[in-house]
């Protein structure tokens, strides 16, 4: 299951809206000539991305917390991009297949203009097999 947002530029304008340190030093750099504002334009990146990766954080976890209930186990894997929220496999008893879909479904309706879902299964549970071979 991955998670996207579908619109940068909006989630960029709610860091912006959220943020008055951030809102301050770009309003600083927009008043000031472009060759003075390097060290503020490099501030104003680190403050960006530490807002967006704190919000991937916060609404990551809602949607895992929402998916979590009606599966056995779960795998978070790594991030990719900056719309990248999250990235998980889910471990589902055939039983509760159904409810699992349910569940994406109503965060698929309850997010529908801010987040894309991207979901398959039932897959092989290759995330949940640890292998360890030792040579001798």
């Amino acid at each position: 299951m991955r998670a996207l947002w579908k619109n940068m530029n909006a989630i960029f304008q709610e860091i912006v809206d959220e943020n008055k340190k951030i809102k301050q030093l770009r309003e600083k750099i927009a008043a000031k000539p472009s060759d003075q504002t390097y060290a503020d334009k490099i501030a104003l990146g680190e403050m960006v991305k530490a807002s967006l990766e704190a919000k991937k954080e916060r609404e990551g976890r809602e949607i895992l917390d929402g998916l979590k209930k009606s599966s056995v186990d779960f795998r978070t894997n790594k991030i990719y991009g900056d719309n990248m929220i999250l990235n998980a496999a889910f471990l589902v008893d055939r039983s509760r297949e159904k409810e699992f879909d349910n569940q994406v479904d109503e965060l698929s309706t309850k997010y529908d203009d801010r987040i894309k879902f991207k979901y398959v299964g039932p897959v092989p549970p290759f995330n949940f097999v640890n292998i360890v071979v030792k040579w001798k």
